[in-house]
C-alpha cells in the first residue's frame, strides 16, 4: 500500500490532475480509504499464499524475481492496459502505471523471497 501511495499519490499525482473527472479527487477518495486498506490486505494475503506454493528449491532471489515478474504480467500490465482502453488517459500515464506497477510487484516478489525463504534455498542467493 505504501508503494502504491508513493507511485499514485506522489510520482504520478501531476498526471492524474490532468484528467479531472476521470479519477476521484483526493478529498473524495478519503471516504473510501477503508475499502483501499481491505483491498491491499486481500492482495497481500493472496500474494503471500501463492508465493509460498512456488518452487521452494530455488534460491530466494531467483524465486522472488520470477514470482514478481509473473505477478506483474498477470496484474499490472493487463490491468493498466485495460484502464488505458476504457479511460481517456494518455499513453504516457498508462505506460508509467505499467512500468512503476510492475517494478513495485517485482520488488515485492524479492521481499517475499527474502522473508519466505525455505531452509534449503535460504543459504543460496
Amino acid at each position: 500500500m505504501v508503494g502504491d501511495f508513493v507511485i499514485h499519490g506522489g510520482i504520478l499525482r501531476s498526471y492524474y490532475t490532468q484528467f479531472q473527472g476521470v479519477f476521484r479527487s483526493p478529498e473524495e477518495s478519503q471516504k473510501y480509504l477503508p475499502i483501499m486498506v481491505l483491498a491491499h490486505l486481500v492482495m497481500a494475503f493472496a500474494f503471500s499464499m501463492i508465493f509460498s506454493e512456488t518452487a521452494p528449491d530455488r534460491p530466494w532471489l531467483q524465486r522472488g524475481l520470477r514470482f514478481g515478474i509473473a505477478v506483474a504480467l498477470l496484474m499490472a500490465v493487463p490491468t493498466y492496459a485495460i484502464y488505458f482502453v476504457v479511460q481517456p488517459i494518455s499513453g504516457t500515464l498508462a505506460s508509467l502505471q505499467i512500468l512503476l506497477g510492475s517494478l513495485l510487484v517485482i520488488i515485492l516478489g524479492v521481499v517475499a523471497g527474502f522473508i519466505i525463504r525455505s531452509d534449503t534455498a535460504s543459504e543460496r542467493v
